[in-house]
């Protein structure tokens, strides 16, 4: 429940007023995405470092499964993990 109040809180955040020039609000489609992105079961422990939970949220993002698909933020996922581990 509090994982849920904090997204609930960052997206109020993230939103907020529209920048100058910047006509619309997110969608409500938009809004679930975001909310998804900051409450899969990966990304806090992967944040964290997380070896295991950087490859699965890097595949859940490349898959498209859980989370719209996303190849730059996969890629991201995996080179953290790769830099972490020393790979060059």
């Amino acid at each position: 429940m509090k994982r849920i109040a904090l997204a609930a809180v960052l997206l109020v955040t993230l939103v907020g007023p529209a920048p100058a020039g910047q006509e619309r609000a997110p969608t409500a489609e938009e809004l679930r995405e975001m909310a998804n992105e900051l409450l899969h079961p990966h990304r806090w422990a992967a944040e964290q470092g997380d070896a295991e939970a950087q490859v699965r949220l890097g595949s859940a993002y490349e898959s498209g499964r859980d989370l719209r698909q996303d190849y730059a933020k996969a890629l991201k996922w995996l080179a953290i993990l790769r830099i972490m581990a020393g790979v060059p």
